[in-house]
This record gives structure tokens, sequence and C-alpha cells, in this order.
């Protein structure tokens, strides 16, 4: 897996893309643990444990959502690649309302 992983990143760089949410250390990290279960494609379960490696629950929810588009990419040439689901930790993201802007 190591090799499409190097060839994705590859591509996201050539097209303009970077990748500042996960660093090269946490894809090689997966590449290693799907090598480590002898896996050579994504597997929803293998993305899922890997993804519960992250201290938190933002960053559970965004290493999960980034193997999911690791795997929609691969997936286009081999539809053996699972496509684990990206709402699985249930995170979402919330932001604070500016109280000034509603009391106009």
């Amino acid at each position: 897996m190591m090799d499409a992983v190097k060839a994705y990143l590859s591509l996201r760089r050539a097209t303009g893309f970077e990748d500042e949410q996960m660093p090269n250390a946490c894809w090689t990290a997966l590449a290693h643990f799907a090598a480590e279960r002898k896996e050579t494609r994504i597997r929803t379960q293998t993305a899922i444990d890997w993804a519960v490696q992250g201290p938190s629950l933002a960053q559970r929810d965004e290493r999960l959502k980034t193997v999911c588009r690791f795997a929609r990419h691969l997936r286009v040439e081999d539809d053996g690649h699972e496509l684990p689901p990206t709402n699985h930790f249930g995170y979402r993201k919330w932001r604070r309302v500016a109280v000034h802007l509603l009391r106009e």
C-alpha cells in the first residue's frame, strides 16, 4: 500500500493540494498498519482501527475522512478497496456564533 500512498500524495501535490490535516508520517503509519495486517487494499475495519489511534475525537474523525478520500481515489482503478463510512465517529465541527452579529 506504500506505493499507492506515495502515488496519491504525489498526485495531490502536483495538482496543488497540501495535506495539512495529515502529515506524511501519518500516511506512512497507515501503510505500515495495513501491511502488518497483510492487507494491500483499504478495508473498513482496518481504517477505523487505525483512525482510533488518534488522540482526540476530532483527529480520529479527520483521519478516517482522509482515508475515505484515499479509498475513493483507489476505487477508480480497483473496486476491491472498501469505502469506510465518513461519519463513523459522529464528530461534528461546531463554530461559535458571534453574539454581536445576532443583535443587529
